[in-house]
């Protein structure tokens, strides 16, 4: 799916260890990544779950068990892409606790 976003051109704009320990690479993108359709069009593993921000400044796909993600935009923003194009679903992930949570 990163290889996909790149090809598409949507900048990364970050890449690395994020704030926690726990994490290996994040790679975070300049895009709303719509969680429901991804779901659709890329078969990922069980381990792969929705994650967002309690402060609502990111969301995207973690990794339990390799520790990496993909983090976008929290929701659609005028001139900023939309990952993968197309689509009016989405996945809401409501926050439960602190820093990042994930939906199963």
């Amino acid at each position: 799916m990163e290889t996909a976003l790149v090809q598409r051109g949507i900048g990364v704009t970050f890449r690395g260890r994020s704030w926690s320990k726990r994490s290996r690479e994040w790679v975070y993108f300049n895009a709303y990544l719509d969680i429901a359709r991804i779901r659709k069009v890329f078969p990922l593993p069980a381990c792969v779950h929705d994650c967002a921000r309690l402060d609502d400044r990111e969301r995207g796909l973690y990794c339990e068990v390799c520790r990496d993600a993909l983090i976008g935009l929290p929701r659609r923003l005028a001139g900023k892409p939309s990952f993968p194009d197309g689509g009016d679903g989405d996945s809401p992930v409501k926050p439960l606790g602190s820093g990042h949570e994930k939906k199963r």
